[in-house]
């Protein structure tokens, strides 16, 4: 591999530090990269093919450290940080954002704010907020409301920027278009759900657009000890799908109407699936990669994540605070950097297509490690068996399940065909979650027997292929 190549480890690593070490060591690590720069820029004509790529690592690290930052000192002095300490009463009103979440009486969802007033005073600045109602409402994805309340910690605080407790609730108004249709879709998606006995079929739902909550606690606690949480989380994969769909269908003869016809679909799977932090990473690069479709550029991998980190900390600042958000990078850097050349080399002693399907969720798992310690006491020393074994079905559900969701509403008894393709793909899901060992150890438990079990296959590939080389060698 290129060692150009590696020019994003710095930047997952900054994310990664951030997460660990908090966000108040942040702007350090910022002004050291910045500090690195001003000493080697003297001396960039000895580094004539490293330069760029030193520049990119720095200004992707200053832009993340920085806008933790700066982000985490500007909430604290807002006056939703205000209300939120001396407990006052709030009026929000803003969009809702997710699909409700309703069980035992309560109703959740995410609020997009767009204006709060406490007492006589108004702040109109923009602010994700986790909302739980007491009570049950009839509010749906896309509605404008207004909320009245009191904000609180809960479960959501690393996905928002603070949590909200609503007495009353008043629907301003309905979406229309498009975002009505995506309602009917979910809808649709909870319907076919409900109408069967079978737990594993909200699954379906899950993987194909983010919502899990009928899945069962214990279910998803069964998964996150596997690994298999990230199944329900909408990210790159099903970006890439849209867009490859998207390309199919125009071709690449008119590269502008490919990149448009790309960010067309970016955005209606966009308002399709859940806003998690993986999503609006995800949704970045694929619309800076329709760009660079439409304009004739050909981007890679690295480049690309790297204009994503930096539009991501510019365009939407609560990402640089988002745990989920640092866990999609670090992923996809691990990926992207490892697992290619740990495939070609773990092949020397199994299948090419085993040592691929291995080599990704080995990588993942071991680069977010570090980060889910805390969040998670426990995690399977079977994860790398539990990703590779549902990965053959992983894609054929997505396109089965978003395809019946989208039908559903227009078309049911075609729908229903998709549906139930994608019903018997999440059942071999339910198999593996259901009948596979956990086999739970603490995470750093984990590390250590992961990485000596890595070690001993790479060594074991060297030893063969060395001794390859050396019967290649010999002479008759």
């Amino acid at each position: 591999m290129n060692p150009q190549d590696y020019r994003l480890a710095m930047p997952a690593l900054a994310s990664w530090w951030t997460v660990i070490l908090g966000p108040k060591y942040a702007l350090y690590i910022g002004l050291l990269c910045g500090l690195v720069i001003v000493l080697v820029y003297p001396h960039r004509h000895d580094f004539n093919r490293y330069w760029p790529t030193l520049v990119v690592i720095c200004v992707t690290i200053v832009c993340t450290a920085i806008t933790t930052s700066v982000h985490q000192r500007a909430v604290e002095h807002s006056l939703l940080f205000t209300a939120s300490q001396r407990n006052l009463p709030v009026h929000i009103t803003g969009t809702v954002t997710s699909f409700p979440i309703k069980k035992h009486g309560q109703t959740k969802f995410f609020l997009r704010a767009e204006n709060l007033r406490v007492d006589d005073r108004r702040d109109q600045s923009s602010y994700l907020l986790a909302v739980e109602m007491r009570s049950s409402s009839t509010v749906q994805r896309y509605d404008v409301v207004t909320v009245g309340g009191k904000l609180e910690e809960c479960t959501y605080r690393n996905q928002s920027d603070m949590c909200f407790v609503g007495q009353e609730i008043t629907i301003l108004s309905k979406p229309t278009g498009w975002e009505q249709y995506v309602g009917r879709i979910h809808q649709a998606l909870i319907a076919y759900d409900e109408s069967t006995s079978v737990a594993h079929d909200a699954l379906v739902t899950g993987i194909a657009i983010g919502d899990d909550s009928r899945l069962p606690e214990s279910y998803r606690e069964r998964m996150r000890v596997l690994g298999l949480s990230h199944l329900t989380a909408v990210s790159g994969s099903h970006i890439s799908l849209i867009i490859l769909l998207a390309i199919v269908i125009v071709g690449w003869r008119w590269p502008l109407i490919t990149g448009g016809a790309s960010l067309v679909a970016v955005y209606a799977l966009t308002t399709l699936v859940s806003p998690e932090p993986s999503v609006i990473r995800a949704v970045i690069m694929g619309i800076i990669y329709s760009i660079g479709v439409g304009l004739r550029y050909s981007v890679t991998a690295f480049p690309l994540l790297a204009l994503t980190l930096i539009g991501s900390c510019l365009i939407v600042p609560q990402l640089a605070t988002s745990l989920g958000f640092m866990l999609s990078v670090v992923a996809v850097w691990g990926i992207v950097v490892a697992s290619r050349p740990l495939s070609r080399i773990m092949s020397e002693v199994m299948p090419l297509w085993l040592s691929e399907t291995i080599a990704v969720p080995y990588i993942a798992g071991l680069a977010t490690l570090p980060l889910v310690a805390d969040l998670q006491p426990q995690v399977s020393l079977l994860a790398v068996v539990a990703n590779a074994l549902v990965a053959p079905v992983v894609v054929p559900l997505t396109i089965l399940g978003m395809s019946g969701g989208v039908l559903m509403p227009i078309v049911p008894a075609l729908g229903i065909y998709f549906l139930a393709g994608a019903q018997i793909c999440s059942g071999w899901i339910d198999m593996v979650v259901t009948y596979l060992p956990c086999v739970a150890v603490p995470p750093i438990v984990s590390a250590f027997i992961q990485l000596s079990i890595g070690g001993m296959l790479l060594y074991w590939a060297h030893r063969r292929r060395s001794v390859a080389n050396k019967v290649g060698d010999v002479e008759y």
